[in-house]
């Protein structure tokens, strides 16, 4: 199964690379709307700590249901080391992450996030895959309010999704 796992992470990762290219070199072609994000407010799983992050993201439409992106968004990690406890969210794996996200209808959506590279040799950025959902509020006009949860693909070396939700805000621009 595991065999598996790590193969269908590797058509995963490949396709958000590719995306990413996209996103940068065919904007002409895209659905015309991008959002632009920020997320202000963050609680792990894990600690229970609510988090004043803010971290930015831009997002390009590519059709009315699938959109690709960027953040500045750490990925982190634990660190492990049989014999001592173990260190949450001590190492920064990347310090900015691509993601995609496919909207169910106009408010509900599902995401994947992954970081664009490693910084640590140990840490696959397979490891670090994260997927979740979200649903966004209209406040006023193109302003919105953003809520999503996401967790890891799959478990940490301790067993942990470490899960995590998210509160912040979305400006959507009608190109």
């Amino acid at each position: 199964m595991k065999k598996y796992m790590k193969i269908a992470n590797s058509i995963l990762l490949f396709i958000f690379r590719f995306s990413f290219f996209i996103f940068l070199f065919v904007p002409i072609f895209n659905y015309s709307q991008t959002n632009i994000s920020v997320n202000l407010v963050e609680r792990a799983d894990a600690n229970k700590d609510i988090k004043g992050n803010i971290n930015f993201s831009i997002e390009k439409f590519i059709n009315n249901k699938i959109s690709i992106g960027i953040t500045n968004s750490i990925a982190k990690s634990d660190y492990i080391k049989e014999g001592v406890t173990p260190v949450q969210d001590s190492l920064i794996v990347s310090s900015s992450q691509i993601f995609s996200k496919y909207y169910f209808s106009d408010n509900i959506y599902f995401l994947i996030q992954s970081p664009i590279s490693s910084k640590s040799p140990n840490i696959s950025v397979n490891d670090r895959i994260r997927v979740g959902g979200g649903y966004y509020f209209n406040i006023r006009n193109n302003l919105l309010l953003n809520i999503n949860y996401n967790l890891l693909l799959n478990r940490n070396i301790n067993g942990f999704r470490k899960g995590k939700i998210i509160v912040g805000f979305i400006i959507k621009i009608d190109d």
